[in-house]
């Protein structure tokens, strides 16, 4: 017989094995009951170590919070957005006026901004040059 290592036993070890299961499973029947169910119980509480616990079946409310969360991203993913952003537009600047600043001359001007705004502070003071 091949053992999980690879090691093979000869007969005569396999008649010892079976001699001595013979006897533990004897002994075990010539136990009184108070002693069987105290060993029964101190299996119980072996096996269940060694299983593997469920945190969230115990937390009935942490999954009711997962399954609401999943709905509500669910139902937040499934409608339509109401209608695209409209662009704010300052109140007081008039479309035309919009479609000069939005066009690529302007970008010229911001690069000069602060002659224009030299520009304009000698104009308010009289046209003088400092």
């Amino acid at each position: 017989m091949n053992e999980p290592d690879g090691k093979t036993t000869t007969p005569a070890q396999e008649a010892f094995a079976a001699r001595l299961g013979q006897r533990l499973r004897d002994s075990a029947d010539q136990l009184d009951g108070h002693t069987r169910s105290r060993l029964n119980q101190a299996r119980q509480a072996a096996l269940q170590e060694i299983r593997p616990r469920r945190a969230w079946l115990g937390a009935p409310a942490l999954a009711g919070l997962a399954t609401a969360a999943v709905a509500i991203i669910a139902v937040s993913l499934w409608q339509p957005a109401s209608q695209a952003p409209q662009p704010l537009v300052p109140a007081g600047i008039e479309s035309a006026d919009l479609e000069l600043l939005m066009a690529e001359e302007s970008l010229d001007m911001l690069e000069d901004l602060e002659f224009y705004t030299w520009l304009a502070t000698a104009e308010l003071d009289g046209g003088s040059a400092g």
